[in-house]
């Protein structure tokens, strides 16, 4: 497995921050109420850094369920 650049780990980096906030916002104020205007101010980000990540509000949503997911299968198999 190859090495990340500085680049792909910024951007890795970014992803993170965006999720993390995005769940923190719609935890706080309900997903309804938070714009992705709201979640990309937090971040200091764009918003075409947000749609390079996720392609729209609920994305985030799914992509923390992939991570809940993965963690179940993988603590299933060691059990």
């Amino acid at each position: 497995m190859e090495a990340l650049t500085s680049r792909q780990k910024k951007a890795l980096e970014t992803r993170e921050k965006l999720l993390k906030t995005s769940l923190d916002l719609f935890n706080k104020h309900g997903y309804e109420h938070v714009s992705v205007e709201q979640i990309t101010k937090a971040c200091n980000v764009s918003k075409g850094t947000f749609y390079t990540h996720f392609p729209s509000k609920y994305d985030v949503i799914l992509e923390k369920f992939k991570e809940l997911d993965n963690f179940y299968s993988t603590v299933e198999k060691k059990y």
